[in-house]
């Protein structure tokens, strides 16, 4: 169940920027990894944005536990949670990306970079309230 309170929350606004920090680096090594991809190894934008996601996937959980959303629960019940949040915020980012492409004709690097928001937004919002939630997060901020 979602978690409307934790969003809410006044410690929210540090843990949006926290969550923003850290983000920050590893957006920066999917990006690389994308623009890589598409650049030196030719793959498609659709090609590259899956392979680069996967391989931060497993830097952002530990990431966003230890620092981000300092979790004390168990990575063995939050790891496959996480998973699957991602997974559907990987899906409505890349879905965007598809739409900004082929729809709306944008620029590939800029939808990928328009993918990245909607990612952002939904993953947010997705960790706070469903994986790393109150009663598992430690209170500082």
């Amino acid at each position: 169940m979602v978690d409307i309170q934790a969003i809410s929350d006044r410690s929210t606004i540090f843990t949006l920027a926290r969550y923003s920090a850290g983000g920050v680096v590893n957006t920066a090594f999917g990006y690389s990894l994308i623009f890589f991809f598409m650049y030196f190894i030719n793959l498609s934008p659709e090609r590259s944005n899956f392979i680069a996601y996967c391989v931060s996937l497993f830097s952002s959980f530990y990431l966003n536990k230890m620092y981000i959303f300092r979790s004390k629960g168990k990575a063995k019940r939050e790891l496959p949670i996480f998973f699957m949040v991602s997974g559907v915020c990987f899906i409505c980012s890349f879905a965007s990306l598809k739409i900004a492409i082929s729809s709306w004709g944008v620029n590939p690097y800029i939808a990928q970079l328009f993918a990245g928001c909607v990612y952002l937004g939904t993953s947010f919002i997705s960790h706070l309230a469903v994986v790393f939630r109150r009663g598992n997060r430690c209170q500082t901020s």
